[in-house]
């Protein structure tokens, strides 16, 4: 009973908690996840990365599209040792500024994936542990190339030479339009096999994709349709006279 009392205590306490927080102009969403972190007891028990990261996966990315590719960045960027750093091991308590900057700087030979592994520890962290700073929030990120997929003159004439001998032994219209995009866009397979028609403007010859591989840190991903502008178009014009809801239907 006593026990029941102090409960009881303990909850009145965290409404007036939360009321007060309000008042003070902090959003209930920042409360609740500050009570949340509590109640787990991650920020008592000066967690390590790793168990960060884990959490997080738990609730988030293990329910992704793209489990597989984070699971692979987790294991090669945080669990693997970078620059004599093994980040995974270490506790939040122990990793300083000075120690997330080492960690980035001894992985710039990948700048592309040591930019989206601090991208997840960013956002593990400040789900996990939103009452502790971050230490990787000042940390910079490495300039990116654009990689650019595209055809030499004579590769894309033995391309097309090889798309119409492919046709010729009875590869379906809506395959060969499949594949000629795939080439001339440099967008993903699934990206294309999956593509709607109300996600494609012709008049701008864009497509603009709301779920991709990258979408939970990316946002939209915007493809220039280029060369397959007049393909997609036709196909486009094809779906919507047949009501058909993609444009590469049973490729």
């Amino acid at each position: 009973r006593s026990q029941s009392r102090d409960s009881k205590r303990g909850g009145a306490a965290d409404t007036s908690s939360l009321d007060a927080s309000s008042e003070e102009g902090t959003s209930p969403r920042m409360h609740i996840r500050s009570l949340w972190s509590r109640v787990t007891g991650l920020v008592r028990s000066n967690p390590t990365l790793d168990t960060i990261i884990t959490e997080y996966w738990r609730l988030h990315w293990s329910k992704t599209k793209s489990a597989r590719q984070l699971d692979s960045l987790i294991r090669h960027r945080i669990r693997t040792p970078h620059g004599g750093l093994l980040l995974g091991e270490m506790r939040v308590s122990d990793i300083t500024r000075a120690l997330a900057r080492e960690w980035m700087a001894s992985q710039h030979t990948k700048p592309r994936a040591a930019n989206r592994a601090l991208r997840m520890v960013r956002q593990a962290w400040g789900e996990i542990l939103p009452d502790t700073p971050c230490q990787f929030d000042q940390v910079r990120t490495f300039p990116e190339r654009f990689r650019t997929r595209c055809f030499t003159d004579d590769e894309r004439e033995r391309f097309l030479a090889a798309l119409a001998q492919l046709r010729g032994h009875g590869v379906k219209r809506v395959t060969a339009d499949a594949l000629f995009t795939l080439a001339v866009t440099g967008a993903r397979t699934m990206e294309v096999l999956t593509l709607r028609v109300d996600q494609v403007d012709t008049l701008v010859g864009i497509a603009v994709l709301d779920e991709h591989k990258t979408a939970d840190e990316d946002g939209s991903r915007v493809i220039h349709l280029g060369a397959a502008l007049e393909l997609i178009r036709k196909r486009v014009e094809e779906a919507r006279a047949t009501g058909e809801r993609y444009v590469f239907p049973s490729y």
